[in-house]
């Protein structure tokens, strides 16, 4: 179910009005968003609606399925909004019985702030150690340097996983013009686990794993990634792409003027052909070591088994080029 709690979800930016009163101005056109500080309650009013105590009576928009429990995931700027809503507005409502913040760079909006704050959280604050509830935040790269100053240990409540390598927008989403190739390498197997994770964490009560985090060393002005002898990230989660590489990967951007968010889309330099044959005499010897990654990863409950399949088949398609 997705809800779009915010005003710029409804009405769109005032430079590119493309929410949904412009997007079908017969069936929205009539709404009208009162402002981000509703959203709080705006996404509190829709679990209710949803939820398992949800009124029946009339139109019910989960058309008589029955809901046993309900997980609130947010991305990005969205996630700013929902760790804002797991410190300060869960312990008021509690209507949800976990939360996956992901791609989150640890801010939090200010309630006090004109609308409830601005559309991005630039506060950063951990989340609050007293939760009835567990979390699980997933995050790529591109956010450890703005996380690492608050980054919560592992507790009987709360995960941090952070996937090396990646970068906030993975290599699917369209590409904003950055000075070096775009980053291809994505977190998302590892938020499908997290999301099983949390489902059984929440169900069952068993905790998922507490994975080792991204190394890091100090930095001007902000702490920096350490990176192994191919430029890429050490600890972490860490994708098969890691284990057996064939790129430098990156989760911080370079952009050209005149955008605003390539940094976003990290980076990857692709070995050339004599670092390859270097690393991989053969096919056999890159796959033997890519699928070793993978099986670990699937031991670790990192990677949900299901996905593994079309995985590995990219990962031979690729490997042709070896021999």
């Amino acid at each position: 179910m997705g809800v779009s709690a915010q005003k710029v979800g409804v009405h769109g930016f005032p430079q590119n009005p493309g929410g949904l009163k412009a997007w079908d101005p017969k069936r929205y056109g009539s709404l009208e968003h009162p402002g981000d500080a509703y959203s709080y309650d705006i996404f509190t009013q829709v679990a209710r609606a949803i939820g398992p105590e949800r009124d029946r009576q009339g139109l019910d928009p989960m058309g008589g399925l029955e809901v046993e429990r309900l997980i609130a995931a947010g991305a990005s700027q969205s996630a700013a909004r929902l760790r804002t809503y797991i410190n300060g507005v869960h312990p008021l409502t509690e209507v949800f019985d976990g939360y996956l913040p992901f791609i989150d760079f640890g801010g939090v909006v200010p309630f006090a702030s004109e609308r409830g704050g601005g559309r991005r959280g630039r506060t950063l604050a951990s989340v609050r150690s007293d939760l009835d509830v567990p979390v699980i935040v997933v995050n790529s790269e591109t956010e450890l340097t703005s996380y690492n100053p608050i980054s919560e240990p592992d507790s009987a409540r709360f995960r941090l996983w952070e996937v090396a390598g990646t970068s906030h927008v993975s290599a699917a989403r369209p590409k904003e013009r950055t000075v070096e190739g775009s980053n291809w390498l994505s977190y998302t197997p590892v938020y499908q686990a997290a999301i099983r994770h949390l489902h059984n964490w929440i169900r069952d009560g068993v905790e998922p794993p507490s994975m080792p985090r991204v190394e890091m060393k100090a930095g001007d002005p902000a702490p920096e990634v350490v990176r192994d002898e191919h430029g890429n990230a050490m600890g972490g989660i860490r994708l098969p792409e890691l284990e057996a590489p064939t790129a430098s990967h990156s989760g911080f951007g370079t952009q050209r003027e005149g955008t605003r968010f390539g940094f976003l889309y990290g980076t990857a330099t692709d070995f050339d052909s004599e670092q390859l044959a270097a690393l991989y005499p053969d096919s056999k010897h890159y796959l033997d070591a890519w699928n070793g990654a993978l099986d670990r990863l699937i031991e670790q409950g990192m990677v949900l088994p299901e996905d593994a399949p079309e995985m590995r088949q990219r990962a031979a398609a690729w490997a042709v080029r070896l021999d």
